[in-house]
């Protein structure tokens, strides 16, 4: 039994899936290529904030599925598509998933929480406590 759901990777048209059962080993790769200060960089700019250590942590996980890439294949092809396409959307998507197995599973309930409270429509922009900012 996992606590873990699988990652799909997607890369030359074919989705790369690591399983529940291989995701520590995934959490390792990702913790040695992107330090806090890469992704705290990366939530601030995206993925044209620190191209190369994103195309280098998305590499290592594609390789770590089974697919035969290099970093440089990654880079370039983000690159290509000036890291604003659906591609590059969907990289920094399953790094923010890998971010968040780091976190502790109570905290990440108590930030989806505030997260779904400050949506649009919740209903919380609304309240008291929350009146709109002076204009």
């Amino acid at each position: 039994m996992s606590g873990f759901d699988p990652i799909v990777l997607e890369w030359g048209g074919r989705s790369w899936t690591i399983e529940p059962h291989k995701m520590m080993g995934a959490l390792q790769i990702y913790e040695r290529a992107v330090t806090p200060q890469d992704f705290q960089l990366l939530a601030a700019g995206g993925m044209a904030a620190a191209p190369a250590v994103v195309s280098a942590a998305y590499g290592a996980l594609l390789r770590y599925a089974g697919a035969r890439v290099g970093d440089d294949e990654v880079f370039l092809k983000c690159r290509q598509e000036t890291f604003t396409g659906e591609k590059s959307m969907a990289i920094m998507d399953r790094l923010v998933d890998l971010q968040w197995l780091r976190i502790d599973p109570a905290e990440r309930e108590r930030i989806r929480a505030e997260l779904e409270r400050q949506q649009p429509g919740s209903g919380e922009e609304t309240k008291p406590e929350n009146p709109p900012p002076a204009g």
